[in-house]
């Protein structure tokens, strides 16, 4: 024996807080005693088996008559509801002319709608004298809604009338008519009354014979407990409750945490599915919908026992065919078994002498396989920061698999949320890395990475480039929405029209101009010509819009795509020549032996940019090095040319200026036509002078209008956030709300607060977070649920990354305080 002690310190000694190796040794040692414990159970069951034949009998009867007693309450209410959906109230009230158009009157009335109005809102007043008296029917409904769609209002059983929105019971819709039948029986839910209140409801849903429409009965769950179920169960050592349809516990003893214990089991909730399964198989019996209450033999009910906070239970539950609920009585078997349990000792005895020759072998056998969970324990000990934190479960689980379960969750909900932060970047990472293809390509590596991560697909060898120019017409500028609809459908059209076996990109460079780039072979470089004409005519035939194209040379590989993006733009400049609406392919229009006049394209797209930020120094550099460039060609090319340059340019400004909606006039205090004014220059000095003028003035007059929106967009977006920052908003969601594109809000958020927008939808959950620990007594894991984080341990962690502190902690911290 002094050698087992030895042996059992050795082994032991370093892992006294090592559950799981403990159950290794149980589990061990279970199947040495396993014949023997077999024949002691049967001996024992068989003793017990006669009393618990007899008290299931009495269990059984007593769930049944419970059952019938709430499903007479349901009869009666489904009679009610019979009567009031034939009574023809309801459906003059839903078929009344024109319902939803006096409903929406304000002001004044006109004397023609009077009479009608008069018989529509006495049809109204009947409907809501309907709904109390339905009320009144029955001493366990607390109150009753009921919601036209169409009309968009909602009546209450106290004669009360709302709209959907501004109805104080928020919540009373979380249901889906798709799918399922009625009346709908709901999950136990807080209900808000008129004075403020919170009440436990139950409720019911009815529908209507107009799609849309529904009367929801809420059955006060505090006075249907009182009057059965208290008053029928009353021993403290026996529990009952009742669960939803989904589970959800309702009607049971809030200051006895044994009916929690029961819910909670794992057998049970696994016993319940498998009768949720069998009620589901048409071939079982009556479905939910069937209007004829069950029979006692319908009604699916089973028996087990189980153990709860020490003491032996036996367990009954009963499923409602007509409610969906399921009724679960829970009895305490110590004293019935008590002349029994002295056959435990008879077991005790005969395993006593294999247990000790059986120890040394469990303890040996269990150190080796518990090696491999040993040293992966003592590896998270060492490198999670936070295991000493009483908060976290890893830290304070006694069993190792949860421990490292819970360590791989948190390594997990790290990366979802840095793979949601980056999916919501992809698409402003898309248009940057079209940009620099065009632009400013990189090495061959680099663009397939990037492609490779944006999971685009294109060959970098043989490519085509065609820039699309939508040409403006007041329809389209006058409705702006119209006119960016009109820009995604161009794109659409743009994607189906180009054969499937073509990669290709395709994106709206600024507004109103788009550049698509395909692959192809030389030999078929002319053949995509027609898909262009095709983009034409499809264009104003389908969508209205006109627009032309311009195609630059072929591109041997992607380093050719800046030089035919420009000539591709310089093909566009032709449109005059050739007319609107028509393919312009470079070679077709360029004529031979003219000196070319190199036209800076990149750095006017650059002025156009610095113009449009509102940059006016940088715009002004920027002049420079064009007037710079152009004025070098003097003597090479036709003074005209020069001069069209600077028309050119200027005919830029003056687009910018029309897109923006702005009139370059008034900014510039000019009544004369402005291009008149530019020809009345002398020189090209006086030209430059006047240019340097107009791009002073204009990009400050920009600025500070866009400066004005960007701010109002932001004003927006905070005030979004300040009404919901829970797991359903994003900045894709926000971007969506104010139809703009997420690349451009996540810059102009950044621009004006400082901070990202995801880091400020972080800080706002947060706050909101501190504000319910210290206004609400939720528990940890329903305020993470609240503020969008479901995760419990990634919610503590991220709490503590901001405040220093714990949820816990900080709760704990300003309460005494």
């Amino acid at each position: 024996m002094e050698f087992l002690r030895r042996v059992n310190h050795r082994l032991l000694a370093p892992r006294r807080s090592q559950n799981f190796y403990y159950k290794l040794i149980s589990y061990t040692l279970l199947i040495s005693l396993l014949p023997i414990l077999i024949m002691s159970i049967v001996i024992y069951h068989n003793a017990k088996n006669t009393m618990q034949q007899e008290l299931q009998v009495a269990k059984q009867e007593y769930l049944k008559q419970t059952v019938r007693a709430i499903e007479m309450i349901i009869n009666q209410i489904n009679g009610s509801f019979k009567q009031l959906a034939l009574d023809k109230t309801i459906r003059n009230f839903e078929s009344f002319p024109r319902g939803s158009y006096y409903e929406e009157l304000k002001g004044e009335l006109i004397e023609e709608d009077l009479p009608i109005l008069g018989s529509y809102l006495t049809s109204k007043a009947t409907m809501s004298w309907n709904l109390s008296f339905l009320k009144q029917s029955n001493d366990f409904i607390n109150s009753i809604y009921f919601y036209d769609k169409w009309k968009n209002v909602l009546i209450t059983s106290e004669g009360l009338q709302y709209t959907r929105e501004s109805f104080y019971d928020k919540g009373w819709d979380e249901f889906s008519a798709a799918g399922h039948a009625f009346p709908m029986f709901m999950d136990l839910r807080k209900a808000r009354q008129d004075d403020g209140r919170l009440i436990e409801v139950i409720p019911i849903v009815y529908r209507s014979s107009v799609d849309g429409n529904f009367l929801v009965i809420n059955l006060d769950a505090g006075l249907i407990y009182q009057s059965f179920v208290n008053k029928l169960e009353h021993k403290s050592d026996n529990v009952f409750f009742v669960l939803s349809g989904s589970g959800q516990l309702m009607l049971y003893d809030r200051s006895s945490g044994l009916s929690q214990s029961v819910n909670e089991d794992a057998g049970l909730r696994a016993r319940l599915g498998q009768a949720s399964n069998q009620a589901s198989d048409p071939t079982s019996g009556p479905t939910s919908n069937q209007a004829s209450a069950p029979t006692s033999e319908q009604a699916s009910e089973q028996t087990f026992e189980g153990k709860y906070e020490g003491k032996r239970m036996l367990v009954t539950y009963m499923t409602s065919d007509i409610l969906g609920w399921t009724f679960i009585s829970a009895t305490s078997l110590d004293e019935l078994y008590r002349s029994v349990s002295n056959i435990k000792g008879i077991i005790v005895l005969t395993c006593f002498l294999l247990v000790t020759f059986t120890i040394l072998l469990a303890l040996i056998t269990s150190k080796r396989i518990y090696n491999p969970i040993f040293h992966l324990t003592q590896y998270i000990k060492n490198k999670d920061q936070n295991f000493s934190n009483p908060e976290f479960p890893s830290s304070r689980s006694s069993n190792e698999l949860a421990m490292i379960r819970s360590s791989l969750e948190e390594a997990f909900e790290d990366r979802v949320s840095l793979q949601v932060r980056l999916k919501e970047s992809v698409p402003a990472y898309r248009e940057i890395f079209m940009r620099s293809l065009i632009l400013k390509p990189g090495s061959r590596e680099e663009i397939m990475d990037r492609m490779q991560f944006l999971g685009l697909n294109l060959a970098l060898d043989g490519l085509m480039l065609m820039a699309v120019a939508l040409e403006e017409t007041d329809e389209l500028t006058s409705d702006v929405e119209h006119y960016n609809i009109k820009k995604l459908q161009i794109i659409d059209m743009m994607e189906a029209i180009i054969p499937a076996e073509h990669s290709r990109l395709i994106m709206e460079m600024s507004d109103g101009f788009f550049v698509g780039i395909i692959n192809c072979d030389e030999e078929a470089f002319m053949e995509h010509m027609l898909f262009a004409e095709q983009m034409i005519q499809e264009a104003e035939q389908l969508l209205g819009l006109k627009c032309s194209i311009g195609i630059g040379t072929y591109c041997r590989d992607i380093y050719e795509l800046k030089h035919a993006y420009r000539e591709a733009r310089e093909a566009l400049r032709y449109r005059s020549i050739t007319g609107l609406c028509e393919v312009i392919y470079i070679e077709d229009v360029r004529l031979e032996g003219t000196p070319v006049f190199v036209y800076p394209k990149d750095k006017e797209t650059v002025l156009n940019g610095y113009l449009i930020n509102g940059e006016t120094e940088q715009a002004l550099r920027v002049f420079a090095e064009i007037t710079q460039e152009i004025q070098s060609q003097q003597g090479k090319v036709h003074y005209r040319q020069i001069q069209q340059a600077f028309f050119q340019l200027f005919g830029i400004l003056v687009t910018t200026t029309s897109d923006l909606r702005l009139d370059l006039n008034r900014i510039l205090q000019e009544k004369e036509n402005l291009y008149s004014v530019l020809l009345q220059k002398k020189d090209v000095s006086e030209v430059v002078s006047w240019l340097e003028e107009v791009i002073g003035l204009l990009s400050k007059h920009i600025g500070g209008a866009f400066k004005e929106k960007y701010n109002r967009h932001v004003d927006q977006v905070i005030d979004i956030l300040e009404q919901d920052c829970g797991s359903n908003m994003s900045l894709a969601v926000a971007a969506d709300k104010l139809r703009i594109t997420p690349s451009y809000l996540s810059r102009i958020f950044k621009e004006k607060t400082g901070e990202s927008f995801s880091e400020y939808l972080t800080r706002k959950r947060i706050d909101k977070s501190k504000k319910l620990l210290l206004e609400t007594g939720l528990k940890i894991k329903e305020i993470g649920d609240e503020v969008g984080y479901h995760k419990t341990t990634y919610f503590i962690k991220l709490f503590k990354d901001f405040t220093g502190t714990t949820p816990g902690e900080y709760r704990k911290m300003h309460i005494e305080e």
